[in-house]
């Protein structure tokens, strides 16, 4: 047996706080990277995933083994890889990372998702690039008030384009911001001729708009939101008088400021003539009726005086 030894004693504290160091900063790293409501997906760069958080998993369906063995591609749809790829890969090599951009993903079910989503580069220590991460968020309740609100904006089109009356819309300086085509043509203008013309000045006739400017600024003190009718005559461009019945709405801005007016026209030229033609028949048979019973009373008088006088004749 020996009977000496060499012992060599090393002081490995620092390596050890430094492991806990790190195991304390990995687990910190991971509760963060778990409780992020964005989804978050890292790849290699030849687009094999590697990690992924939960909220990437449940979007797409997949448990994390299962994602390992698929690569960024297989989930992208066919028709959208080349351009994806294209385009992301000119931005990492230009600046390290891509801007947000739209694509869908591919789920296990098989169905589409719609998602935002930026590609960051990953490097090591020396600089040299090993993977990508991506920031996923996912778009579907956006895509679906997109849609809602394209589909209204094109139901609002169609009606707008089929309305027989004047649809227009203003600020309160008279300002047209809209204005439907049975409007242009029943003022005589060729479609969207009007848009961001001063209604006022083309289509008021002067001797009525001051009145009609003084309307629009008392509907703008208006506290009411109801529907307000009003009356006046407009100029087409062919310098004809029309009377419309307007139904008009105040239009208001965030703050509950009233910003313009959305009208309805209903063209009443024709029916406002035909009234007074019919007041003037009225007035006329009243004239005739009143000249008949004058006559009639001429007459009563005068056999009075008829009357009278055989009483005086003896007989």
């Amino acid at each position: 047996l020996p009977d000496r030894f060499v012992t060599q004693v090393m002081d490995i504290t620092g390596r050890v706080e430094a492991g806990e160091r790190l195991k304390r900063s990995e687990a910190k790293y991971r509760n963060l990277y778990e409780s992020i409501r964005d989804a978050v997906v890292s790849t290699d760069l030849a687009g094999n995933f590697t990690d992924a958080n939960k909220v990437f998993l449940d979007l797409l369906g997949y448990s994390l083994e299962e994602l390992r063995s698929l690569n960024f591609h297989e989930l992208t749809p066919p028709e959208a890889r080349e351009a994806e790829r294209a385009a992301i890969s000119r931005q990492l090599e230009e600046k390290g990372y891509s801007a947000p951009y739209l694509k869908e993903y591919i789920r296990k079910d098989g169905s589409r998702v719609p998602a935002e989503i930026s590609v960051f580069l990953v490097k090591d220590e020396a600089g040299v690039p090993t993977g990508l991460w991506g920031i996923v968020r996912d778009v579907t309740g956006r895509r679906q008030a997109e849609d809602a609100l394209r589909k209204s904006k094109e139901t609002a089109e169609r009606l707008l384009g089929v309305a027989a009356e004047i649809i227009i819309s203003e600020d309160l300086e008279g300002k047209v911001l809209l204005l439907n085509d049975s409007g242009h043509r029943i003022l005589g203008y060729g479609p969207g001729e009007l848009v961001g013309r001063n209604f006022f000045d083309l289509c008021v006739p002067e001797d009525a708009r001051a009145e009609v400017r003084g309307y629009f600024r008392r509907l703008g003190d208006e506290a009411s939101d109801e529907i307000l009718v009003h009356e006046n005559d407009v100029l087409a461009k062919s310098g004809e008088r029309k009377t419309i019945l307007w139904r008009n709405a105040v239009i208001r801005d965030e703050a509950g400021r009233a910003v313009g007016l959305f009208s309805s026209g209903e063209d009443v030229t024709a029916r406002r003539a035909a009234e007074r033609r019919l007041r003037e028949r009225s007035e006329a048979y009243e004239a005739a009726n009143e000249e008949l019973r004058e006559r009639e009373r001429a007459l009563l008088r005068q056999n009075e005086v008829f009357a009278s006088l055989l009483r005086c004749i003896p007989i």
